[in-house]
């Protein structure tokens, strides 16, 4: 069973104050899945999940080139992530970076500026993407080359898998398929979950932060609308 109540509890706290400081966090939260869906609608964003909820969420490289692995790009997406988290914008409960996409445990929490922390993540990591192979590698740039109005480049396919995560054993499901990645026969990028650098295994069976914006999936705390069922 996750535990969703928190450590320590002030009962001397008034309970109007706080019956109208949870209906503005909620009225906020509102008005920003509004902009959200506005957004998804104006831009033709591929992807919209809500803020506060936990995601499993895949973003892949457009057709499956393996550039990230090939040309040791994980750092990038290491430092988008931790960007994000260090503006509040986001956590994640899970990850593994693989040669061409990526599996994510996420929660994003606010907006970062007028755009969702994942749309953000995809717009630096193409633009670093985009210098990098420019410069080392101008013939795998020629595959990402687009004409479109809004870019010149595309890195990420469209249409990513989410899936909200709403009990725990789902969320288990989710850790192993995720920690396993690497160990598949197609990849075999490592012996052991916890021996693959780019993952949060070794953080679930160490306790090693490595990652600033790893989190524990069981000091995750949904808001009001939303709750992790232990089944």
């Amino acid at each position: 069973m996750v535990c969703l109540t928190p450590l320590h509890v002030h009962t001397n706290v008034n309970t109007d104050v706080i019956d109208v400081r949870t209906h503005r966090r909620q009225r906020k939260k509102r008005r920003q899945i509004v902009f959200l869906t506005l957004i998804a609608i104006v831009r033709r964003v591929d992807c919209i999940v809500d803020l506060g909820k936990l995601y499993f969420y895949t973003t892949t490289i457009k057709n499956w080139i393996p550039i990230i692995g090939k040309h040791k790009l994980q750092p990038v997406i290491i430092d988008s992530l931790s960007f994000l988290h260090d503006r509040g914008c986001l956590k994640l409960y899970g990850f593994v970076i693989m040669p061409n996409h990526l599996h994510m445990i996420i929660e994003q929490l606010i907006l970062n500026g007028k755009e969702t922390p994942i749309a953000s993540f995809k717009k630096y990591t193409s633009h670093e993407f985009e210098k990098y192979l420019k410069t080392n590698e101008p013939d795998v740039m020629k595959s990402f080359t687009v004409d479109w109005k809004s870019r010149k480049a595309n890195f990420w396919q469209p249409h990513p898998d989410e899936f909200e995560l709403d009990n725990e054993h789902t969320i288990l499901q989710k850790l192993e398929y995720i920690h396993n990645n690497p160990l598949q026969e197609h990849w075999n990028l490592a012996k052991n979950p916890i021996d693959y650098e780019y993952s949060s295994a070794r953080f679930y069976e160490t306790g090693e932060k490595i990652f600033p914006f790893l989190y524990d999936y069981r000091d995750w705390c949904p808001s009001e609308s939303s709750s992790i069922r232990a089944t």
